[in-house]
């Protein structure tokens, strides 16, 4: 008996040699024939350059840019031309003293430049700019949210992705166990030491542990994907993950009502507070007249003709006054309506900061559960490794059933792709508290960045 073990031990140790010198060269050429091998920096920055919630932000706060810049123009004075041309029938003539006098050509020609200058209006369009002003800080604050929901979201589905990548190499190894188990139970029940009813059962585990790995394969295809959708790169094209043992930082322990003051979603809502309350005073601005001074010179593009025909070049300054005397309570209801939007911006400030406080506060709770769960899960799988290796030993001198050997290899294929899980939910959590602290890039133990 003696002698069989140590024969059988000499064996397994020649095969997992033998399955060393075969799946490294072939983990080589697999990442040589892999397509292009992509760091994390790598997939952050095509990320940042090509993802369409980016580009779509980007030319949201480049539009507003633009509409504060003309608000501003509205300030200055404003040039206008006009032409006219006019037909009558026929000529209008009176006869006076014995002589005929045009009263009106048959043809009429006349061009005007007009130019405006608000006065007490101005103070109103530089309102207007002012709030166009606010309305370019909250794009700009979108912006910054946006890039860092894609930084975030591009490190998560890397890590997934890699995720995925060792539950497959988790599953090929339980596979690569499950096939040694069969060829051992055959011998065992060639040698009369099993029964078929063991032989079946080690077989039936080997099929299960084929289709635990086409289901592995598929949701490593699948995450694979989400990150090359999320860093804007060609689905079609291979792609192999570069290695990385980066962790994200832990971040500096703060009372949640600090933290969640610098979130950008919260100096958003405060922004829009403040342009709700510059909204409410243009609407009153609304019940003055708007005073205009301008400028007019008119230009007879024809001979005059006709009794009282105007000069060739005629000019006129003055002031104009215009104040809206009715027009259905139409400026009553604007500036009723301004004041509840005073009214709901700051509410929506104050459910947002409540939000951010109960993230930061969830997200710190939940690293702790991580952390505790990635603890339980090492020790776990040295326990699993162990209860296995003694099933091995003991169905090997024919001690034990089949059922007990699957039973401990599936409790140590469990154990190692919960370690692997656990990791990668650590992470994510230490992302997730990064984000809920209001962090604008996803930060890395040893790094600065």
């Amino acid at each position: 008996m003696k002698r069989e073990k140590s024969v059988n031990l000499k064996d397994t140790a020649m095969l997992l040699l033998s399955l060393c010198l075969v799946v490294i060269p072939t983990a080589t050429q697999a990442m040589a024939q892999g397509g292009t091998v992509l760091t994390l920096e790598q997939f952050l920055q095509s990320a940042e350059a090509n993802a369409p919630a980016i580009q779509q932000s980007k030319a949201a706060l480049a539009a507003q840019d633009f509409r504060q810049t003309h608000s501003w123009m509205n300030v200055g004075p404003k040039l206008q031309g006009t032409y006219n041309r006019f037909f009558l029938e026929e000529e209008k003539k009176v006869n006076f003293g014995g002589s005929e006098i045009v009263m009106a050509p048959k043809e009429s020609r006349t061009a005007s430049l007009i130019l405006t200058q608000p006065l007490t209006g101005a103070l109103t369009l530089i309102s207007y700019a002012q709030y166009e002003g606010l309305r370019k800080d909250i794009e700009s604050q979108k912006f910054e949210m946006t890039k860092a929901q894609i930084r975030f979201a591009t490190v998560e589905s890397f890590y997934v992705a890699q995720n995925a990548l060792t539950l497959r190499k988790v599953a090929e190894e339980a596979l690569t166990a499950a096939n040694k188990q069969v060829a051992d139970g055959k011998s065992l029940f060639n040698a009369g030491r099993i029964h078929r009813g063991d032989l079946l059962k080690l077989e039936l585990f080997l099929s299960s542990a084929k289709a635990q790995l086409a289901l592995v394969k598929a949701a490593e295809v699948g995450a694979v994907a989400r990150l090359k959708a999320l860093a804007g790169l060609d689905l079609e094209a291979p792609v192999t993950l570069a290695p990385t043992e980066s962790v994200p930082q832990l971040p500096p322990d703060m009372p949640a009502s600090d933290a969640a003051k610098t979130r950008l979603d919260v100096r958003t809502a405060e922004t829009s507070v403040e342009m709700s309350t510059f909204g409410k005073k243009l609407a009153r601005a609304e019940f003055f007249p708007a005073v205009n001074a301008f400028a007019k010179v008119d230009y007879n593009l024809l001979e005059p003709a006709g009794l009282g025909a105007s000069d060739k070049v005629s000019r006129t300054y003055g002031v104009q006054a215009t104040w809206n005397l009715w027009n259905n309570g139409v400026d009553v209801y604007k500036t009723r309506e301004a004041a509840q939007q005073v009214h709901m911006a700051e509410a929506g400030r104050r459910q947002v900061l409540d939000t951010a406080k109960v993230e930061i506060l969830a997200a710190k709770a939940d690293l702790s559960a991580a952390k505790e769960a990635m603890e339980l899960a090492s020790s776990s799988r040295d326990q699993a490794r162990e209860a296995y290796r003694i099933e091995q030993v003991k169905f090997t001198a024919g001690k034990s059933s089949a059922t007990e050997l699957i039973l401990a290899d599936s409790a140590r294929t469990g154990a190692e792709g919960n370690v692997v899980s656990a990791n990668t939910d650590h992470k994510l959590k230490l992302l997730k508290l990064q984000k809920a602290l209001g962090f604008d890039t996803p930060k890395f133990e040893g790094t600065s960045k």
